[in-house]
């Protein structure tokens, strides 16, 4: 154990706690931008610096370690004046169309800006640092909003294993986090997991967006637009309007139902049953293999990232995928090709299927030329969580008041 004294309080922490953690611990927030636990921890930001006795220049909380004895101060005159000037440079290389941007008032940057009054104005317009956009299947990129957190590097390397987003300062001056330099990010490799849209804490990346293909879909009267969720939704999309976490689904299920009632699709629907469809029909598989003696495993098919990945990366398991499509195709497929003809005395080339997914990749999965038949394809678009709360905001639909 190690005794610290951070802002006049004394602290005992185990040996080895970094001053980030120790800070926590009594209530003391030091804010950060680079940081994610156990897969950013390299201080790059300069944000959460602060200041030990003895020590001349101001040292980075997140990884570096307590030492016993240490006095810290996180919020001294010297702290605060690195953190205000670190900000208002990053905000002088950051393109503001905040009314634009895919973050949608959910931006970590804009937050911390805010909270430390940043005044930026003599630095410059804050045009971006690099006007160039990427952009892929699932996953895109606006560079004029990246401030170089290496977020996306972190989760890109070591959670998705891709190592797509490097961080590139061929240009000392201009450094830029991006996928091979000339390539798009299918070309470059992407798997479309969505892992560094989550992680990004402004819009430099974000999903591709598919709502103004929806729209156009809805508009259309010789379309019926079938709209199809899967479960997650009725959960995670509640967070968008301000329901806590844990929220029961019995309280906004019904609201999200009238939401794209108003929105104006023709047939609403949920993927369970489907899933329900694939575990048969993948236990059948497993059957087969088992009484044939066929190689095992058998994974699953559901998740198109994990496809892409094992394509690209490994493709001595392609034989122990799981042949069966993912639920949400397997009911586009019969909307289009049974429910659709059948009930609705409509063609397929009349009924468009909309999924609202909590995965990015989706969106790449229904580009998938395999997946298309005579011109048809089973899913016509794919909105994620927080594309389908832009549309019902835009709307004006006051989701709250909803039944």
């Amino acid at each position: 154990m190690a005794k610290v004294t951070i802002n006049g309080q004394v602290v005992k922490v185990k040996s080895g706690t970094s001053i980030l953690n120790a800070a926590n611990s009594i209530g003391i927030e030091i804010p950060t931008l680079c940081f994610i636990k156990e897969i950013n921890e390299i201080g790059f930001c300069r944000i959460c610096v602060v200041e030990v006795e003895g020590e001349q220049d101001l040292v980075s909380a997140c990884n570096t370690e307590i030492k016993n004895g240490m006095v810290i101060n996180t919020d001294s005159d010297k702290v605060i004046q690195s953190r205000e000037s670190t900000l208002q440079l990053l905000a002088s290389k950051h393109r503001f169309d905040c009314w634009r941007c895919p973050k949608d008032g959910m931006c970590e940057f804009y937050d911390i800006l805010k909270f430390h009054n940043i005044v930026f104005e003599e630095f410059g317009p804050g045009v971006g640092r690099n006007p160039e956009q990427i952009f892929g299947t699932a996953v895109s990129q606006d560079q004029s909003k990246c401030i170089l957190c290496k977020r996306c590097v972190a989760v890109c390397q070591n959670v998705a294993a891709a190592n797509v987003l490097k961080f590139r300062d061929d240009d000392g001056m201009n450094p830029v986090v991006s996928p091979t330099v000339g390539l798009s990010f299918d070309q470059g490799g992407c798997t479309f997991c969505g892992q560094c849209v989550k992680s990004c804490p402004t819009g430099t990346l974000f999903e591709t967006d598919h709502i103004k293909e929806v729209e156009a879909l809805i508009k259309d009267e010789n379309k019926t637009v079938v709209v199809q969720m899967d479960p997650a939704v009725r959960v995670s999309l509640a967070e968008e309007f301000g329901y806590e976490i844990g929220s029961l689904v019995e309280e906004t299920e019904g609201k999200i139902y009238e939401a794209l009632n108003l929105l104006g699709f023709d047939e609403i629907t949920n993927t369970t049953w489907a899933e329900d469809l694939v575990i048969l029909e993948q236990s059948n598989e497993l059957a087969d293999k088992l009484n044939n003696g066929e190689e095992l495993p058998l994974f699953t098919s559901s998740c198109p990232a994990w496809i892409r990945y094992a394509e690209m990366f490994n493709p001595e398991y392609l034989d122990n995928i799981s042949k069966t499509k993912s639920p949400h195709m397997i009911q586009g497929s019969l909307i289009k090709n049974h429910y659709g003809p059948k009930y609705l005395n409509k063609k397929p080339l009349d009924i468009a299927v909309v999924s609202v997914m909590p995965c990015t990749a989706k969106k790449y999965e229904i580009s998938r030329p395999e997946l298309e038949v005579d011109g048809v394809r089973d899913v016509d678009a794919v909105l994620t969580i927080r594309e389908l709360a832009k549309m019902i905001k835009r709307k004006g639909i006051k989701f709250n008041k909803l039944n």
